[in-house]
């Protein structure tokens, strides 16, 4: 093909794109953040065919680029966000713009750090029809889990999350943008202040004017009990959409703060069309019991009375020691309970009894009791540490695949800016 021509159908094609974008009644930015549940690490393989195309009328930014939905080997919650968006405003283009870091602390987010700066690099890659620099139509935050490791990072919680907030609504020229914040709820002991985080996370809801709080309980999750399965990341992108489109319908609305306990309950005052299907509530079960936190156990024995029969008969020539009736797992040798019936002769001394004593059995009985819960105590501690073994070592394989993946990110900003 000629230069010449060549030039002409790029130009018609520019051209035929500007229209496009232009032809839209309105143009919103989402911008997800957090760690590793917003990165997200449910599998595209398990995703229906029609949930793999991006739509017509939405634009993803991954990365320092624009990328089509359900590209890479994993998704987050921005597919079912996307297309419940999508679906519900047809007539308006939708731009959503992911930025996460696996393992991060929110002290690592607050402003002027280089997560804070790089979230709003990235919406500087961002390319609105008018040209104009990106304003927010809602922020979307699922990040908490790793500041429930430890009782400083989540008092402080509540705090600098709400200073992040009202932060990126002033640097992005956004005053009136909602804030949706995901729920933590790991499980394993692991986060043993996740109460503490979760509570901090309801307090900015009351506290910030349009930040809500969105529900996780019921989402289906992976073997860690800690990042969400292919189910629970479907759950949880739709549960944010269902919150914007709700909030943009009626204005401010206020989020429940009871935990839902299947996947379709939410988010308070969500129509029926906004609902997961059925087909997600129910392969979304609570979290068992066996993950609760376990019983305080006493250790102390309890030596119960002697019984009433322990009594000591006198005779004018006999002495009878009636021997207690005592529990089937302590019961004396048939010999030592034959009734000793010494001679009458007052010169004879009495046998003496070499049946053990009642107390003596019974704090036996205890030590053996107390023994089997200290030995339960410390395999409860060996498996608690486990736990915490592997998730740090989690937790530092992600930190690994997220350091190289910054860097890949930098040499690609470098060979775009001419440096490489």
């Amino acid at each position: 093909m000629p230069v010449r021509q060549w030039i002409i159908c790029s130009l018609l094609l520019l051209g035929t794109a500007g229209w496009t974008r232009a032809g839209f009644s309105a143009e919103y930015i989402y911008l997800l953040a957090g760690q590793s549940n917003m990165i997200g690490k449910g599998k595209v393989s398990e995703l229906a065919p029609h949930l793999r195309r991006t739509p017509a009328n939405v634009s993803f930014y991954y990365q320092g680029r624009q990328q089509t939905l359900a590209r890479f080997n994993h998704f987050g919650p921005e597919v079912l966000l996307a297309h419940q968006l999508a679906r519900a405003l047809p007539q308006d283009h939708h731009i959503l713009v992911k930025f996460a870091a696996t393992g991060s602390r929110l002290i690592q987010w607050v402003p002027g750090s280089p997560l804070y700066q790089g979230l709003l690099r990235q919406l500087s890659y961002v390319q609105t029809a008018d040209g104009k620099p990106a304003t927010l139509a809602a922020i979307f935050w699922m990040q908490g889990e790793s500041d429930a490791r430890n009782l400083a990072q989540a008092r402080a919680y509540g705090e600098r999350l709400q200073h992040l907030i009202q932060r990126l609504r002033t640097d992005t020229g956004s005053p009136q943008a909602p804030a949706f914040i995901g729920r933590i709820n790991p499980v394993s002991d692991a986060f043993r202040w996740r109460d503490e985080v979760r509570q901090q996370q309801q307090q900015v809801t009351q506290t910030l004017p349009m930040t809500y709080l969105v529900e996780t309980q019921g989402l289906g999750k992976l073997w860690d009990q800690l990042h969400y399965n292919a189910q629970g990341q479907i759950g949880l992108g739709e549960r944010f959409a269902s919150g914007f489109l709700q909030q943009r319908k009626s204005g401010p609305i206020r989020m429940p703060v009871n935990t839902a306990t299947t996947a379709t309950t939410a988010i308070s005052r969500v129509p029926a069309a906004h609902t997961i299907s059925a087909t997600i509530a129910a392969t979304t079960p609570p979290i068992p019991a066996a993950h609760t936190a376990p019983a305080t156990i006493s250790t102390t024995p309890v030596i119960p009375s002697a019984p009433a029969t322990h009594a000591t008969t006198a005779t004018a020539s006999t002495t009878v020691l009636a021997i207690p009736t005592m529990p089937a797992a302590h019961t004396a040798p048939a010999a030592a309970t034959a009734t000793t019936t010494p001679p009458a002769t007052a010169s004879a001394a009495t046998p003496p009894d070499t049946t053990p004593p009642v107390a003596t059995l019974h704090t036996a009985s205890s030590s053996m009791t107390g023994s089997r819960s200290a030995l339960s105590a410390a395999k409860r501690k060996a498996q608690r540490q486990q736990e915490e073994r592997r998730a740090a070592w989690l937790e530092w394989r992600e930190q690994q695949r997220q350091y190289h993946s910054l860097r890949l990110q930098r040499y690609r900003q470098r060979k775009l800016d001419g440096l490489e």
